[in-house]
């Protein structure tokens, strides 16, 4: 027989990818708890032993997929030994992970607007200090003198932007294998810094 927290521990992550699957298709809007319930196989009233709401349920999603992002930044990007290796890092774990995460991620796109204030404030911090990690790794490198960008900020968010936008139209399968848009994203990324090997 089955633990009761390994019952538990499956169910939470039946109702995590169904209600992911669901906002992705339908938005957060038009999906219902009755609808989700029955995608799970579980009665409506039960989800309440998850979650009190809707909008928990949104919450969660967000700050879990934004929490992620930071541990795998920590991770694999920190404590690498030059600038120019933790901006390939960067680029990298970016990729993979809106690849990898693209529902969530496309989710925390276009429903950050549907979170109440309190959730908004938030979401949007892990946000930021994420947008500061590389924000910072652009700085030193312009410091160190391999980087030539006229505005930091700027070039943080249109970076970011880019390698954001792969969860939108990215398919496995496709015309070219993640490891080659990696290739070609890094290239893109380095000539958006304005990279100068020295």
């Amino acid at each position: 027989m089955r633990p009761v927290g390994a019952k538990r521990e499956v169910t939470e992550l039946a109702i995590h990818t169904a209600g992911v699957d669901l906002i992705a298709k339908y938005g957060y809007e038009a999906m219902t708890l009755r609808t989700l319930a029955e995608q799970v196989g579980i009665k409506a009233a039960s989800l309440y032993n998850y979650f009190s709401n809707k909008q928990e349920f949104l919450a969660t999603v967000l700050k879990a997929v934004m929490r992620d992002l930071l541990m795998e930044f920590t991770e694999k990007v920190d404590l690498q030994p030059s600038t120019y290796q933790r901006f390939e890092a960067m680029v990298g774990v970016h990729l993979h992970f809106h690849t990898e995460r693209r529902k969530e991620v496309f989710i925390g796109n276009m429903e950050l607007r549907s979170l109440d204030e309190d959730n908004y404030r938030m979401v949007t911090r892990l946000r930021s200090e994420y947008e500061r990690r590389v924000r910072q790794i652009i700085e030193d490198g312009v410091q160190e003198g391999i980087f030539n960008v006229s505005d930091c900020n700027l070039t943080t968010k249109a970076l970011i932007s880019m390698l954001t936008g792969i969860c939108t139209w990215y398919q496995p399968g496709g015309k070219l294998g993640l490891e080659e848009l990696e290739r070609q994203h890094i290239e893109l990324s380095l000539r958006m810094v304005g990279f100068k090997s020295t």
